[in-house]
């Protein structure tokens, strides 16, 4: 079991093994060939047809933007659309199986969770010290593996015994999410976990996305978010990339708060952005290439 409060704070590419797209996937994806059943939704909810999507992928190659967000920031007219191809995406990914049968070397969610429950053979028996888990990712991976996980681990633990022991864990989604999955809320309503068509779940999924430029240090999100790292012994970045917009917003200069013990995931796109990081102050105590692998290199940092 948990000794340390540790907060995870998730990238794009601590959601990766489970089968959603880093930021450079997705430009890629939108510039593809979109689906036939894409565009009635699209047409419906947005008011984009095939040509506007055109025209809307010829900018987005031409301006050589790194991210979508990015690209949305100067483009207030697409801005709506982006957050749909967004949402389209991400949704379609989500499906418990993606969860559930990603390879055990890069399954870093279940790894965590066995080592939240330790040796303990009852439900009933596991000690309230839950990760704190700030993510930048509009899926809720996260939630569903720990969902399923953990309903399945014990005899004693019914999945309504499990969502309510979730919804006192602290996970904020920093940039939104594409709803609350449905045990998660108090009436059983919300998004679940699996794609759909439905133009009702997309235009609410585009409600609750909110993009780089559109966050805001003193929102609720990243005020909680800073809370949660200050209130914490061990900080995991997990697939972070260390964008300067985001780490400034999580460590704000101005900020008297302590700074625990911080370890990361670092990929070759990112070594530069940590290195950056350590000239702001902020000291990583280790680093690794895989999220499970830097779990498991550092069990005793945050357990017996």
């Amino acid at each position: 079991m948990l000794t340390q409060q540790i907060c995870l704070v998730l990238g794009a590419g601590a959601s990766q093994p489970y089968g959603f797209p880093t930021g450079g996937e997705l430009m890629q994806y939108i510039q593809d060939t979109q689906p036939d059943e894409w565009w009635p939704l699209a047409k419906e909810v947005t008011g984009f047809n095939k040509d506007d999507h055109s025209r809307f992928v010829s900018r987005l190659r031409i301006s050589d933007v790194p991210s979508i967000d990015q690209f949305a920031g100067g483009n207030p007219a697409s801005e709506k659309y982006a957050k749909a191809l967004i949402a389209q995406f991400v949704g379609r990914a989500e499906d418990s199986a993606n969860v559930l049968r990603t390879r055990r070397e890069v399954d870093w969610a279940s790894y965590l969770k066995r080592r939240i429950v330790n040796t303990a053979r009852q439900f009933s028996v596991l000690k309230p010290k839950w990760p704190h888990v700030i993510t930048f990712n509009y899926d809720r991976s996260f939630e569903e593996s720990m969902l399923q996980r953990l309903a399945n681990t014990f005899e004693d633990a019914t999945p309504e015994l499990v969502s309510e022991m979730l919804k006192k864990w602290q996970i904020v989604h920093v940039h939104g999410s594409l709803g609350n999955l449905p045990a998660l809320t108090p009436d059983g309503s919300g998004r679940p976990f699996t794609p759909t068509h439905d133009p009702a779940a997309l235009e609410a999924a585009i409600g609750r996305i909110i993009l780089v430029h559109e966050a805001k240090e003193d929102s609720p999100e990243f005020t909680r978010a800073r809370a949660l790292i200050e209130d914490s012994e061990v900080v995991f970045f997990l697939g972070f990339a260390f964008d300067p917009t985001n780490l400034a917003r999580l460590f704000p200069v101005s900020s008297p708060g302590r700074i625990p013990s911080l370890f990361a995931t670092q990929f070759d796109d990112a070594k530069s952005a940590i290195n950056a990081a350590s000239r702001r102050g902020i000291r990583l105590n280790g680093v690794h290439t895989n999220c499970r692998a830097l779990l498991e290199e550092t069990l005793g940092a945050y357990t017996d």
